[in-house]
C-alpha cells in the first residue's frame, strides 16, 4: 500500500482526533482511536531526514503540529505515557522543540498527580527549555502553570526530594512574579487584578510552606 500524502494523512488524523460533536466516546474507543493514530503515523509519516550538523528534520505544517499535539493531549488524558513519549519524540525529531506549552502543563499536572516523579521532572525540564527560548508571553498561563507546579512540588515534598523541590519552587517564584505583573498591566488596581494577584500570592505562600525543610518566606522575584 502506498503511503498517504501529507494532506490526506492530516485529514485522516483529524477525523480520528476530532469526532463529530454530540458523539462522546468511551475510554476503550478513545484508546482504540489513539492506537490507530499511532499506527497511521508509523506507516505514513515520512521519516525525518538528516540535516547538516547532525540530527534530523522534516518540516511539519502548522496543521500537522497541531494534530500531533492534540494526540499528545489525548495520551495525557488517558494516562498513556508510552504513547505520549512516542509523540514527543516524533515532534522533537522534526522541530527540535519541546511540545507546546499547554500540552506540557497538562502532562506535568497529570504526571505529578499520578506519582510519576521521573516523568514529571522530565516535563518540568522541557518547561524550563521553553522559558529560556522566550516563549511568547501571550501563550503563557501563570495560574495554570502554578497549579501544575504545585502538584509537582507536593509530590517532591512527599518523596523528601529537597533539591528538585527547590528548583520547582524557584520556577514558581518566577511564574508568580510574571502573573502579578500581567495582572497589574491588564487591569491596574481593579477587582480582577486584585483577585489574580491574590491567587498568585496564595499559591506561592502555600508552595513555600510545603518545601521539604523550608518555611514560609517573603519572595521578591
Amino acid at each position: 500500500m502506498m503511503p498517504l500524502s501529507l494532506p490526506a494523512l492530516g485529514n485522516l488524523l483529524n477525523a480520528l482526533l476530532h469526532p463529530p460533536r454530540g458523539t462522546p466516546a468511551g475510554r476503550a474507543e478513545r484508546e482504540g482511536k489513539l492506537a490507530a493514530v499511532m499506527a497511521i503515523l508509523d506507516r505514513d509519516l515520512p521519516p525525518a531526514a538528516p540535516v547538516a550538523g547532525g540530527g534530523a528534520s522534516l518540516e511539519l505544517s502548522p496543521r500537522m503540529r497541531e494534530l500531533l499535539s492534540t494526540a499528545a493531549l489525548e495520551a495525557v488524558s488517558l494516562g498513556d505515557w508510552a504513547t505520549y513519549r512516542r509523540l514527543e519524540a516524533v515532534l522533537k525529531s522534526r522541530t527540535r522543540q519541546p511540545l507546546p506549552y499547554n500540552v506540557l502543563l497538562k502532562a506535568l499536572r497529570a504526571a505529578a498527580q499520578g506519582g510519576e516523579r521521573d516523568l514529571a521532572m522530565d516535563v518540568f525540564a522541557e518547561l524550563q527549555v521553553g522559558r529560556h527560548r522566550r516563549v511568547d508571553a501571550s501563550r503563557e498561563a501563570p495560574a495554570d502553570e502554578l497549579s501544575a507546579l504545585s502538584s509537582l512540588l507536593g509530590l517532591l515534598a512527599e518523596r523528601g526530594d529537597a533539591e528538585a523541590a527547590e528548583r520547582v519552587y524557584e520556577r514558581m517564584r518566577s511564574v508568580a512574579w510574571r502573573g502579578l505583573q500581567r495582572a497589574g498591566a491588564d487591569v491596574g488596581d481593579g477587582a480582577a487584578g486584585a483577585a489574580g494577584a491574590g491567587k498568585a500570592a496564595g499559591a506561592l505562600a502555600a508552595a513555600a510552606a510545603s518545601r521539604p525543610g523550608k518555611g514560609v518566606c517573603v519572595c521578591d522575584a
